[in-house]
């Protein structure tokens, strides 16, 4: 038999409308308790403080769109990408028509490096835009042993 993680109850006041809503969005979303989509918030919400604070380790989306005619960008791009070869793990490259390309580029490392990567991409001279999605991977939990 597996054994469960040991949980603390507590109780939370909300607003009626507060907590009508809130039941109307996870029923939506197809959670099965309350106490299911407050355990994904916290979560959420732990990660991004860490996130925030340049520390723990993340995964990351960039995505940018650039003029490949512009003078010097490919090989300022590509110099780029062998600096920060550790973090990104692959790429997509997309010709979105004659003079632009789309690039999107999967990363992995420490959170402030990944934002790091993706402020110097996008201050590069011909990226039209680009835009990071970073996702603060948790701490691993430690297990008990079972005897």
């Amino acid at each position: 038999m597996k054994q469960k993680d040991s949980v603390q109850r507590f109780g939370v006041a909300f607003e009626n409308d507060l907590i009508g809503e809130f039941d109307k969005e996870i029923a939506a979303a197809g959670y099965g308790s309350r106490s299911e989509a407050l355990r994904d918030l916290v979560r959420l919400w732990l990660a991004e403080r860490r996130l925030r604070s340049g520390e723990g380790k993340a995964v990351a989306s960039l995505a940018f769109i650039y003029h490949h005619e512009r003078r010097d960008i490919s090989r300022r791009l590509n110099q780029l990408g062998h600096q920060f070869y550790h973090e990104i793990v692959n790429s997509i490259h997309i010709h979105l028509d004659e003079h632009r390309c789309l690039e999107v580029l999967i990363l992995r490392g420490r959170a402030q490096e990944l934002q790091r990567l993706a402020d110097r991409l996008s201050a590069i001279k011909g990226v039209e835009q680009g835009r990071v999605c970073l996702i603060g991977l948790p701490e691993k939990r430690q297990h008990k042993k079972r005897r």
